[in-house]
């Protein structure tokens, strides 16, 4: 009967195994430090070093490095090695919102993205992040990101500093919804920029050269793309078009003040285009309080459709989203991301159709 050796543990294995455990411990949770001062801390040569850190490149814990580079951490890796591949199973979306704030079309995103994951046996959990000073926030996402139960992350609404944390993490992310360009993480949203460039060019073809963009006063990329875009068309139209920046607190008060100080100015819009579909009342009323008349005087298009705009009168005009196939997307990427890999240049957009309402027309004179 033959008897197997046991192979000896080196010092690239001893190396190994104390810096998977020191990063499971959290000592180092974003990047590695140098080359020079991990060989000083634990007092070996730079070339069983970069052994160990082969090694750990091998079994998808480090990514990067190389040319001056410090090598990132890969914590999901570390994760399902420690706890096994089918003890992670839950799916947390991040929102800066609470699920009452948001539009219906969200609402029902979220819920197609919820059962999607519950078919594939993961729970699925909302969590409410507010937004916090930057250390703050930093520390919170570093407290959540280390509870090993979790499988997976979708960011909805989260501010940059956030979408930078999980690109940096190599944990299993999908933004919902507008990306920050610049940030590496897949994403699926509706394309901003195609609305934005339709809107203007039907407006502008109708004969309106003084556009109004109202949106909340509030950090999101979506707003800024929608506005970013709509100027750009207006810059290359040839026309004397332009686009007046409406910002309004969240609520309807808030709108009804932005619109009227707009009102005010001797040259009023003659359209608006409305970043959020919740806020297309309170600037209807605020018209129609200033004695203009809708769409003869004034039109009115939503960037996004709703739930309650479906059955308003007049019809609005507006741009229809399918939110399911959004949740259902999100739920897909995010799956494919736990099981298979994050995939950060999987950037897929959706086209909504846009619906002419009757609070559109052609501009007076």
């Amino acid at each position: 009967m033959s008897h197997e050796i046991p192979r000896r543990t080196t010092l690239v294995d001893q190396t190994v195994s104390i810096m998977k455990q020191g990063l499971l411990e959290g000592r180092w949770s974003r990047f590695l430090p140098t080359e020079h001062e991990l060989c000083d801390e634990f007092e070996i040569s730079r070339s069983t070093l970069r052994k160990a850190l082969k090694v750990l490149h091998h079994q998808g814990v480090l990514r990067g490095g190389g040319n001056g580079r410090r090598r990132r951490v890969v914590a999901s890796a570390l994760w399902q090695e420690s706890l096994g591949p089918k003890q992670a199973r839950e799916v947390r979306v991040l929102s800066l919102f609470e699920g009452h704030e948001m539009v219906g079309i969200t609402r029902t995103a979220l819920h197609h993205l919820h059962r999607e994951i519950e078919a594939a046996d993961y729970s699925y959990r909302f969590y409410h992040f507010p937004l916090m000073k930057p250390r703050q926030m930093l520390r919170a996402l570093k407290s959540m990101t280390s509870q090993k139960h979790i499988a997976g992350w979708v960011l909805l609404f989260c501010p940059e500093l956030a979408q930078q944390w999980f690109e940096s993490s190599g944990l299993p992310v999908v933004q919902m919804g507008a990306r920050t360009a610049s940030i590496g993480i897949p994403s699926a949203g509706y394309d901003t920029e195609a609305i934005a460039r339709d809107a203007m060019e039907r407006l502008m073809r109708l004969g309106h050269r003084s556009i109004a963009l109202l949106r909340p006063d509030f950090p999101l990329v979506a707003e800024e793309q929608l506005l970013n875009t709509m100027c750009q068309v207006a810059g290359e139209s040839g026309v004397k078009a332009r686009v007046l920046d409406v910002r309004h607190e969240l609520s309807g008060g808030g709108v009804r003040a932005a619109a009227g100080r707009m009102l005010g100015r001797r040259q009023r819009p003659t359209a608006w285009v409305v970043s959020q579909p919740n806020y297309v009342w309170p600037l209807m009323s605020c018209l129609q309080s200033a004695n203009l008349s809708i769409p003869d005087d004034v039109s009115v298009v939503s960037r996004v459709n709703d739930l309650f705009l479906d059955t308003a009168v007049p019809q609005i005009s507006c741009y229809r989203h399918n939110a399911p196939k959004l949740g259902r997307t999100v739920a897909a990427m995010v799956l494919s991301a736990v099981n298979e890999g994050a995939r950060p240049d999987d950037h897929r957009l959706l086209i909504p159709e846009f619906f002419a309402g009757e609070t559109l027309g052609p501009a007076r004179g």
